[in-house]
């Protein structure tokens, strides 16, 4: 939509699309009875449980690549593809950047008292100051937050060595590598460049050559704390308040105050002594250069679109795409205190302790092919396993050559495994990367087993249809996405995004809103008045709804080596299959142990202990209970560790089952090999 002529075909055409596909009027009014209460509060519910690109394929008809995917949702693919290589790289760069630097000596710490500014310093706050000297604006403001001179604060930084005078060089250069494609973007859509900040000062220049250093200076993210600075405080506050007019007013974009002109002098307002700066300037410069020209295209499309979509489809629907654009218009914002840190800490821990190492999670992956099945159709499945299995590898190579998607999916294919890993963080050091790299790669690599024939099935679909190569790799991507579900912000249904309080029901939860989402897409897009429709849909619900938990129960009671009869092997499917209806919808799985204790099928030494993201307080509990017991056991060590697994992010729950299954084997509980990965058998 780059021109009004253009704009008003692309329109008209999604319009006409849009109306072909509605059963008709929907009646948005809001009338003050308990029928038209009880539609709007079920309307919203369920719009808040769907995804942006399963609205849009409702609205293309249920057919592959329509005009709203095509000018919506591949471009809004685009974007996300782009944005999570670009993190990758620079975390990449930040990190062998940083590598020599941490490996010289401790960064934090008391650190050293110095006379002139009546404070001490650690090593890493005083590479903090460095880095705010490298030209004329963030030196005033390094000076001018503390009232300090370059006198004062030179004989901190005369401590520095040469390497880490070379990271801080690094780091500027780092970003002075973002200046052309930032000169680029702003020329496309302003028509002139920004006003850059020049690199260098005199007291940069004085240092460098007293120290025979070549140091030219360059750009860096002032960031103010807030802490020290009510001034600082109001920004932040006055800042999340422009985010929220935007979004309010459709015009949500991103941030860029990189960008923006800075005035000559701030007093009064300290800067954070930490590689904050580095970190959070990073991620939005990223963000902003692969998402600012999608933004500008989406709110025109949905400004000239809401009438149609509202009127055929319902203010719920604008709503979704609405909320989709704001919400990756903000991206992966920072948590912005205490207890919000503290929950994103919890929250990441339970995924961390509850997935990392899971060899029982990881053998289930495959089971997705059901929802593929679905989503492409069995034949194209099948000729995707074909051509994936007579040569994995390289075909999972030939892929990757193809789709950007593919390359960064082992990143971004689950929302509680992104982020974890698709962030870019001060605190990551290179072994603690490569560990947590390797908390997931089983669950990666069984998942790997269903997204490549998947992709190679809808991709072989989309060139037989007619679709160019860019267009059916595309297709491909998105198939995945809808079959598999996806980690990034636009991939998420609303009720998976936002405050980090409501992460916390939705832990664990991607797997059942993917089916969710296929569930709606096939009952919608059935005709009930032809009864071959209406069976084909049959069949998709056992391939959603049924088989999935029953093959679960199956292979999880065989792993474990049980010695479970028929009854209680079916008591076990009925209680998974309550689990997996219930927990497809956010608010009803807190109740799925009370409604499979009521129907006779659940464990009555094993209730409610809360959200999945919040497991860190029951974990508490069950502690306080085993200290009080005052018993040094097998269950003391299995709190604890959980507890502590949640706290330090370690694989505590595989930790739990090795210990237990170790134990059965040695102690002749159970002749299966496979215990000590698995855990032992379920008792009686």
């Amino acid at each position: 939509a780059k021109d009004a002529r253009e704009l008003n075909e692309i329109v008209q055409e999604i319009s006409a699309s849009m109306i072909a596909n509605a059963p008709g009027l929907v009646d948005n009014e809001a009338r003050n009875e308990i029928g038209s209460k009880i539609s709007q509060m079920w309307r919203g519910a369920m719009a808040a449980h769907r995804k942006a690109a399963s609205v849009v394929r409702q609205m293309d008809g249920f057919k592959d690549g329509g005009p709203m995917w095509e000018y919506f949702i591949r471009s809004m693919n685009e974007a996300g593809e782009r944005e999570a290589s670009m993190r990758a790289d620079a975390a990449e760069k930040l990190h062998a950047l940083a590598k020599p630097v941490m490996e010289a000596g401790k960064l934090g710490g008391k650190g050293k008292f110095f006379p002139a500014l009546n404070r001490n310093l650690n090593r890493g706050e005083i590479i903090a100051m460095a880095l705010n000297i490298g030209n004329e604006s963030n030196l005033q403001r390094l000076l001018g937050g503390k009232n300090w001179t370059v006198g004062q604060i030179k004989p901190a930084l005369d401590t520095l060595s040469a390497t880490d005078w070379s990271f801080v060089q690094g780091v500027w250069d780092f970003f002075e590598s973002y200046r052309p494609e930032i000169g680029a973007k702003q020329m496309r859509v302003y028509g002139t460049e920004p006003d850059w900040i020049k690199p260098g000062n005199p007291f940069l220049q004085m240092l460098s050559a007293e120290k025979g250093l070549s140091l030219r200076g360059g750009y860096y993210p002032v960031k103010y704390d807030p802490r020290q600075s009510g001034k600082s405080a109001e920004f932040d506050e006055k800042q999340a308040a422009q985010d929220m007019m935007r979004a309010a007013n459709t015009a949500a974009t991103t941030r860029r105050s990189f960008t923006k002109s800075r005035v000559e002098e701030v007093k009064g307002r300290p800067l954070l002594l930490s590689f904050d700066g580095i970190w959070q300037g990073a991620n939005e410069v990223i963000h902003d250069l692969t998402w600012h020209e999608w933004l500008i295209d989406a709110n025109r499309l949905m400004k000239r679109l809401d009438e149609p979509m509202r009127d055929h489809y319902g203010a719920e629907y604008v709503n979704v795409l609405r909320a989709s654009i704001k919400d990756s218009a903000q991206g992966d914002m920072p948590a912005t205190n205490n207890i919000q840190r503290g929950l994103n800490h919890l929250r990441i821990g339970a995924t961390v302790a509850g997935l990392g190492w899971n060899l029982t999670t990881s053998l289930l992956q495959p089971i997705g092919l059901t929802q593929s099945v679905v989503r492409i159709g069995a034949p194209w499945v099948a000729r995707g396993l074909k051509s994936f299995y007579s040569s994995p590898i390289a075909k999972a190579e030939e892929v990757q050559a193809k789709s950007e998607f593919m390359r960064n999916r082992g990143r971004t294919f689950m929302r509680e495994i992104n982020d974890v890993r698709n962030r870019l963080e001060s605190d990551k050091g290179e072994v603690r990367s490569m560990v947590e790299s390797s908390f997931f790669v089983l669950i990666q690599k069984m998942q790997a087993t269903v997204d490549y024939p998947t992709w190679l099935g809808a991709y072989e679909k989309a060139i037989a249809a007619g679709n160019d190569e860019a267009r059916s790799i595309g297709l491909a991507d998105q198939a995945v996405i809808d079959s598999q579900g996806g980690g990034q912000i636009k991939d998420l249904a609303e009720v998976q995004r936002g405050h980090p309080v409501f992460k916390l029901f939705t832990n664990f939860y991607s797997f059942f809103n993917v089916a969710l989402n296929l569930t709606v897409e096939r009952t919608k897009g059935t005709n009930f008045h032809k009864p071959a429709e209406v069976a084909a849909l049959a069949g998709d619900y056992i391939l959603l709804l049924i088989l999935p938990s029953a093959i679960g129960a199956v292979l999880k009671s065989v792993l474990k080596g049980g010695d479970d009869d028929e009854e209680k092997l079916l008591k076990k499917i009925a209680e998974e299959q309550i689990g997996f209806l219930l927990g497809l919808f956010v608010g009803l799985r807190e109740i799925t142990s009370g409604v499979q204790m009521a129907l006779g099928v659940g464990n009555p030494g094993i209730g409610y202990s809360g959200p999945a993201g919040a497991r860190f307080f029951a974990e508490m509990q069950k502690l306080g209970q085993q200290i009080g017991q005052g018993e040094a056991d097998i269950a003391l060590f299995k709190a604890a560790n959980s507890t502590a697994g949640i706290l330090f992010h370690y694989p505590a729950g595989q930790v739990n089952r090795s210990v237990e299954g170790t134990a059965a084997l040695l102690e002749g509980r159970t002749n299966n090999p496979l215990a000590p990965l698995v855990g032992p058998p379920p008792k009686n």
